[in-house]
Order: C-alpha cells, then sequence, then structure tokens
C-alpha cells in the first residue's frame, strides 16, 4: 500500500511537470494562455518589411540579431523577440534574385532563395504575405500610412521596377512597339507575373522589317543588366532551353519562326560613357568576350581622340593607358582591360555561325529614326570624347569637330537606363531617392502612434550594384533601425487591435503565404 501510495504521488509529479512542459512549449510557439499570461514580460518589435527580396530578408535577420545581442543577459523585463511580416506584390517571395537574374545565371543565386525560403518559414516569428500591393496612386491592398499604425518599424525594400525614359525624341511615341525597357525584357524571360512582353500582337499593326523579326537590336545602357539582355538575345534559343530555365513565352519569342527576336544577328550596345567608366562586373563581361567566343563575336569600338580641345582641355585616348586619366575602381581597372584588349577585333559579318555584340562607347543617344510606316528604323547618337575632370577622372563631352551624328541600325530598341523605386502614397516627394533624403535612409521620421519608415536595398540607393552590395545596405539600415529601437524612437505604436491577415481577409485580399506560393 505505501508502494501504491509512492507509485501515485509520482504519477502526479510527472503528470503537472508535462503539463509544465506543454504550458512553456506554448511559450516558444507562440499559442496557448500561457503565453498570453507571459506576453507582458517580453517587449516585441513588431516589424513589417515591403519586399521580400535579398536586402529586405536580409535586414530583417540583421535586426533580429543585432536586437538579441544587444539585449541578450539582461533578463525578461529587457528581453526583446522581434516579429516579422513580410509583404510583397509578387506571389512568390525572392524579389529580383528570382525575377531578376538572367536564367543562365540563376544557379549562381540557388543558395540566396534558400536562404529566404527558410526565413520565411519561421512560423514563429515570421509570416509571409504575397500578392499584397502597397498603394501607389490610391491603388493597392493596404496604405503605407496603415502599415506605420500596426508595427513599429516598418522598412521599403520593394526595388526599383520603375523603368527611366532617356528622354530623347520619338521614345514615346515608339514604346511598346519597337522600344521597350530592360526591366520588360527581364521580366520576359525570367517569368515574371508582373510584367509581359506583349511585343507581336503591338508591332504586328505597323509593316517593315520589325514585323517580320529584327536582325539588328540596339541596348542603351553600360551595366550588367544591359550586358545581360545582350547575351540572352545572342544565345542560341536550343542552348536557352536546353541549359536553363527561361520562361515559355520567352522561348517562343527567340525559337518560333516568326518571332520577333528569332533572326537576331547583331546586338549594338550603346553607352555615352567610355570604357573607363563602364559599369559592368569584370566577371559577366569576362563571360561573353572569352568563354562565349565560340558564340558570340565581340566589337569593341569608341571615337577617336580628338587632338586639341577649347581652352588647353585634355582628352584621353579611349583605350589607351594615359598619364592622369585612370579607371575609378579596382573593378573598373579589370572591365577597362577587357575592353582595351578585345578593342579593334572583329569583322563587319560574324563568322562560323555566330552573332555580333557590337560596343559603341562613347556615343549619346539623341532620338529614334521612324520609317514611314511608323516602324523604328535605328538609333540615332552623337559621338563624344573623355575629358580631363581636373580630379585625375574623366567626364564624357560632345565631341569637339567631330563627324556629327551616326544612325545605328535597328528594329528593336531596348533601354536599359538606371530604374527607379515605385514611389508609394505617404512618402514625401522626392524622398525616393537617396539625395532626396539627404543622403539618409530614413524616409519617415517616427510620430505619435506612427512607425518611423527606412528605405533599403535598391528602393535606398538606386538600382546599381549586385546582391553583395544589397546586403551591405541591409546591414547599415539594420543597425539605424535597431539602435533608434533601443534608444526609445521606436516605441510600441497603439494598435486597432486587428491583425494584418485579419485586416486583408475582410477586405477580400487573396493574399499567399509561404506554404501557399510554391
Amino acid at each position: 500500500q505505501q508502494q501504491r501510495s509512492i507509485d501515485r504521488s509520482m504519477v502526479m509529479t510527472w503528470t503537472i511537470a508535462a503539463r509544465s512542459w506543454w504550458r512553456w512549449r506554448g511559450v516558444a510557439a507562440g499559442h496557448g494562455t500561457f503565453w498570453r499570461g507571459m506576453a507582458s514580460a517580453t517587449k516585441e518589435l513588431k516589424l513589417c518589411v515591403v519586399g521580400s527580396g535579398p536586402a529586405g530578408v536580409y535586414c530583417a535577420q540583421q535586426v533580429e540579431k543585432k536586437v538579441e545581442k544587444a539585449t541578450a543577459g539582461a533578463g525578461d523585463p529587457n528581453k526583446v523577440v522581434v516579429k516579422t511580416d513580410v509583404i510583397d506584390r509578387r506571389p512568390a517571395p525572392g524579389g529580383l534574385a528570382r525575377y531578376g537574374v538572367a536564367p543562365d545565371h540563376a544557379p549562381s543565386v540557388s543558395a540566396v532563395l534558400d536562404t529566404v525560403d527558410a526565413f520565411l518559414h519561421r512560423r514563429q516569428t515570421t509570416r509571409f504575405f504575397g500578392n499584397v500591393q502597397v498603394k501607389t496612386k490610391d491603388v493597392g491592398d493596404v496604405s503605407l500610412d496603415d502599415l506605420r499604425r500596426r508595427y513599429d518599424a516598418v522598412v521599403l525594400a520593394n526595388g526599383a521596377d520603375r523603368p527611366n525614359e532617356l528622354g530623347i525624341q520619338n521614345e514615346r511615341e515608339l514604346t511598346g512597339r519597337g522600344v521597350f525597357s530592360a526591366r520588360q525584357v527581364v521580366a520576359a524571360y525570367c517569368g515574371d507575373p508582373m510584367e509581359r512582353l506583349d511585343y507581336s500582337s503591338r508591332v504586328g499593326a505597323f509593316p517593315g522589317p520589325a514585323a517580320e523579326g529584327a536582325r539588328d537590336v540596339v541596348v542603351v545602357g553600360a551595366g550588367n543588366v544591359a550586358l545581360d539582355v545582350a547575351r540572352m538575345l545572342l544565345t542560341p534559343p536550343d542552348a536557352l532551353e536546353r541549359d536553363t530555365e527561361a520562361s515559355r513565352s520567352f522561348l517562343d519569342l527567340v525559337q518560333s519562326p516568326n518571332g520577333p527576336l528569332s533572326k537576331v544577328e547583331r546586338v549594338h550596345l550603346v553607352a555615352r560613357r567610355g570604357p573607363r567608366s563602364a559599369a559592368f562586373a569584370p566577371r559577366e563581361l569576362r563571360e561573353i568576350l572569352q568563354k562565349r567566343s565560340d558564340q558570340i563575336e565581340a566589337v569593341v569600338t569608341a571615337p577617336e581622340r580628338p587632338t586639341s580641345g577649347e581652352g588647353g582641355a585634355r582628352f584621353a585616348d579611349p583605350f589607351a593607358d594615359v598619364p592622369g586619366f585612370k579607371p575609378a575602381s579596382r573593378a573598373q581597372k579589370r572591365v577597362f582591360k577587357l575592353l582595351r584588349d578585345h578593342h579593334g577585333g572583329g569583322s563587319e559579318v560574324a563568322k562560323g555561325g555566330r552573332r555580333q555584340l557590337i560596343f559603341h562607347f562613347l556615343h549619346r543617344p539623341v532620338g529614334f529614326e521612324v520609317g514611314e510606316g511608323g516602324e523604328l528604323l535605328g538609333l540615332r547618337a552623337a559621338p563624344m570624347a573623355e575629358r580631363d575632370d581636373g580630379n585625375g577622372g574623366v567626364v564624357p563631352v560632345p565631341l569637339p569637330g567631330g563627324p556629327g551624328e551616326i544612325l545605328v541600325p535597328c528594329q528593336i530598341a531596348i533601354v536599359a537606363a538606371s530604374q527607379a523605386t515605385i514611389a508609394l502614397d505617404g512618402l514625401p516627394s522626392g524622398s525616393e531617392s537617396l539625395e532626396g533624403r539627404g543622403g539618409s535612409a530614413v524616409a519617415l521620421e517616427r510620430e505619435p502612434g506612427k512607425a518611423p519608415v527606412y528605405m533599403c536595398g535598391w528602393a535606398n540607393r538606386g538600382a546599381r550594384g549586385i546582391i553583395g552590395a544589397s546586403m551591405v545596405d541591409a546591414d547599415e539600415v539594420s543597425g539605424a533601425l535597431v539602435a533608434e529601437y533601443l534608444g526609445g524612437g521606436c516605441e510600441r505604436r497603439p494598435s486597432s487591435g486587428e491583425d494584418l491577415a485579419e485586416a486583408l481577409r475582410e477586405r477580400g485580399v487573396d493574399y499567399v503565404d509561404a506554404d501557399g506560393w510554391r
């Protein structure tokens, strides 16, 4: 009998312990009455990130790490738990890591996408709301002001999806029927659900070579996006289908007998800057100049240097090592050497079945030439020269005494000028650029009952740099956010009590969660 009493006592003890453990487990999962009873002992930083690309996700990760490091060992009263909601207008996460990297380079970012996916699947602290648009021009599902009232801090990492125009003659008249943005083309070969390159149906109404398939394509720009577009257009279609995951719609454009991009023989890359200032990544340029030489013949050109200028101005030979004229960075030095080594090669017609990539450096786009039927005939460009800027660098200026404008023939033109972030309702005018914010990542200061708003990645610094550059920026922005929060700048805002998920459901928004996008 004594033994049975001991056994019953042990059973009761283990039962109580088990119940306590399950209640404690509820703390970790964020559920149960025990969690609600203990919530007052733990502070929450409710963070909203708009944009699910590498910059936004990495910024959220760094906020968590910095908060945890700053409050570690401080005891429950000072412990801070970061709860993050990530919003994206696309149904699938990843931003331009998923919808901006050329398909032949997609394997290089697979690890980045795995990191994004793993972060969004941490159900205890992170939620994903895909297919949700923050309002722009009063169109969207949720306003920035609404987010500021629901969260303790808001980070805008929504990239730079708005193409800039060149502002040259006939550009707007030809937009969509001969002239396209690089963003449209990138979205086409990546299968971006937010964009569609509907070239064939638009150009069919205009007679001329373009309707039968372009043989010459102009790409305006001297950065990695311009190089990606050129490479994708010049890669044999069978190689694209065999070796990449290019979208079916893009493959149709380059493969089908009547496809407008199926007969491309030459891509002319036109850049106002000279080879010293080209913004290509050395690795990307080396691939197309050396590793793809069996498929693509590269021809690198620039106007000859003028002998003298007004007031004794010094001009640089575009491809020579001249004392006082140096590339701005180590990467540009490698790019300059690659371009210099390929200067002067090539022929009017590529040999051995290869296609041509012709670099026209130091040519400023002036206007598009239009035929009698409204079709695009070519790009008019004015030759430039590189002049000493007085600080050891160079600046492009009109070529003195030059031959005048040239016509670069093309039936399709793709503008790869810099892109800008989409201005959301509630942001002050000009705040979408770093210069407009006076160099600060803060777009909106904290106000009573409203969270501060930070810009991150391309939304902060513009559409330049690779993924690594955006991650460096995310680290800096997360540091500023955490410093303000721990200093009392991100005080908990009065909440309406309605969760974002509940609010979206009430508004009839069919959002996609971390499991639903797959």
